[in-house]
């Protein structure tokens, strides 16, 4: 993987020099730096995520160790066979669906795969009213978690 990706934070006066890590226990994919694959989806996380008080930073992901869930069949079913494990325990100790809170933390906590990938990528599919074809849903919004640092170059602000 060689891309250029965006990273989208709160605007500051003073000018990020490398990303933001997101440690917030309710991050989809673990501790990790998050990359939007397209400039607009960054805008648009910008708008509604960041209060239109953001600033959008680019940087070269480049690695081949790269869970690819978007676009390699096996890697999205295996990530898929890990949540689907994941759910059947808490519905097993429960008696209840896994919420966001237990699909986060054990991104956070138990997935280990820190060590054997640099980066996840992974997509929704974006369904705001600014988009070309409101209700339907046919563009994936791909997002990369970055587990591994050295992987990021060239960060700087978008022009």
């Amino acid at each position: 993987m060689e891309k250029t990706m965006f990273h989208t934070q709160e605007n500051r006066r003073a000018k990020l020099t490398f990303p933001m890590l997101c440690n917030r226990t309710n991050a989809w994919f673990g501790e990790a730096y998050y990359f939007w694959a397209d400039l607009k989806d960054a805008i648009h996380w910008g708008e509604t995520s960041k209060d239109n008080n953001y600033d959008i930073y680019q940087a070269e992901i480049v690695t081949d160790k790269v869970l690819d869930t978007v676009f390699n069949e096996e890697h999205y079913n295996f990530l898929l066979r890990c949540l689907e494990k994941v759910a059947n325990k808490c519905i097993q100790k429960t008696g209840r669906k896994p919420t966001k809170a237990h699909i986060c933390n054990y991104f956070n906590n138990q997935a280990n795969w820190k060590d054997e990938i640099d980066v996840l990528l992974a997509c929704d599919y974006p369904c705001s009213s600014s988009e070309l074809f409101p209700g339907f849903q046919f563009r994936k919004r791909i997002q990369a978690a970055v587990y591994n640092d050295s992987v990021i170059h060239d960060f700087r602000l978008n022009s």
